[in-house]
């Protein structure tokens, strides 16, 4: 091929650059074809190991049934003792039977038992001991809310202290409640940070002579239950709190709603953009209508949930009243909860919460503090029927 490739080049009829381009195609020719043909070599090679392998198999096969038909049990004197073999060697299991250079070894795999564990003799940790301060979890924060939500709402009634103080407004309390009945049963007693009490009635003989001190104008007020509030997501920037009932009730009359069941408050959410967050007031027989529902609103289909709304005050950092009616001389930090300043002109590192005492800024969620503030929320309202 070299020659006649030679001979047409110097002939002229191929170029010089043609004639290396099919010198190099026949060198990679020649590489290919070697390959295939080692491979072909190995290929043969391993199908002959395999028919070796097969014919002796079947070899040792008939001799150990052989054996096993004339052979009967060997005495103990003939029975060689056991090997003693290290956990780092692999115990042998059978003999092998080797032909032409092949082994093959019939016998079942060594199975290792199992090393039972030592239980430690070191007496177990004890049990962590509640300390004050500690915030609950939160599966035991979810279960003492749905409990307090259960529960019908408390009876309570707030007594005005007025310009004579608490004291005197107590001792007048007492004297007005033993002429309605003779042994009065208060379940607990308070003072608001106004100075006015607030006490709950525990029996119906109490309750109805509170009533009738109020009937009378004796300065006593009963504290009515408080509705449960809503937040809904995503509705139209256009619609007021005077068109929200209605279109609320038009649009999803499925609920069998009415327009004073539903009590606009404020609104939260987005400052800018179409959508807003507006959260309600609901009649307690429409709650469980409305609660984890998706509304249609306009052109918006809006999801509801509940909303628990705890006041904080930006003076002291407690729950239950606002700053203006705070009866703290100083103010406390919201960030290090050091008293003297706020938390805007705060220069401390190290934050911690005035309530709980925790690494973290007052009004935090895992409050202890407002956790236990939500439930006296949720014991002053009243989230209807079970």
């Amino acid at each position: 091929m070299d020659a006649a490739l030679l001979k047409e080049k110097d002939k002229r009829k191929i170029s010089a650059a043609f004639h290396r381009q099919i010198l190099e195609f026949r060198g990679r020719y020649e590489v290919l074809l070697d390959e295939a043909l080692r491979q072909n070599t190995v290929l043969l090679g391993r199908v002959e190991e395999a028919r070796r392998v097969h014919s002796c198999v079947g070899l040792v096969r008939e001799v150990v049934e052989e054996d096993a038909t004339v052979i009967g049990k060997p005495s103990k004197a003939k029975v060689p003792a056991k090997k003693t073999v290290s956990a780092r060697e692999s115990a042998p299991v059978a003999q092998a039977a080797k032909e032409n250079d092949f082994i093959v070894v019939v016998g079942k795999k060594n199975k290792r038992k199992k090393k039972k564990k030592k239980k430690s003799k070191q007496p177990a940790p004890e049990k962590a001991t509640k300390t004050p301060g500690v915030v609950a979890t939160a599966t035991k924060k979810a279960k003492a809310v749905e409990r307090e939500k259960a529960r019908a709402p408390a009876r309570a009634f707030v007594v005005s202290a007025g310009d004579a103080g608490a004291e005197a407004a107590k001792r007048q309390l007492w004297a007005d409640l033993v002429k309605g009945v003779a042994a009065p049963k208060l379940g607990n007693f308070a003072r608001l940070p106004r100075g006015d009490l607030v006490v709950k009635p525990a029996d119906d003989a109490t309750y109805k002579a509170l009533k009738e001190m109020e009937a009378s104008g004796k300065m006593v007020t009963e504290e009515k239950a408080r509705w449960p509030t809503v937040l809904i997501y995503d509705v139209d920037r256009d619609f007021g709190g005077e068109v929200l009932p209605v279109q609320i009730v038009e649009q999803n009359s499925g609920l069998g709603l009415v327009k004073e069941d539903v009590v606009p408050l404020f609104k939260k959410g987005p400052k800018t953009g179409d959508l807003v967050w507006w959260v309600c007031s609901v009649r307690p027989s429409a709650f469980k209508s409305i609660v984890g529902k998706s509304l249609f609103i306009g052109l918006s289909k809006c999801r509801t949930v509940e909303y628990v709304d705890v006041n904080r005050c930006f003076k002291c950092q407690g729950f239950g009243h606002m700053a203006n009616r705070c009866k703290a001389t100083e103010d406390t930090c919201g960030r290090c909860a050091a008293k003297g300043h706020r938390a805007k002109d705060c220069q401390s590192v190290p934050v911690k919460c005035a309530n709980c005492g925790q690494a973290a800024q007052s009004g935090h969620k895992e409050c202890s503090a407002l956790h236990k503030a939500t439930i006296r929320v949720g014991r002053r309202t009243d989230f209807g029927s079970k």
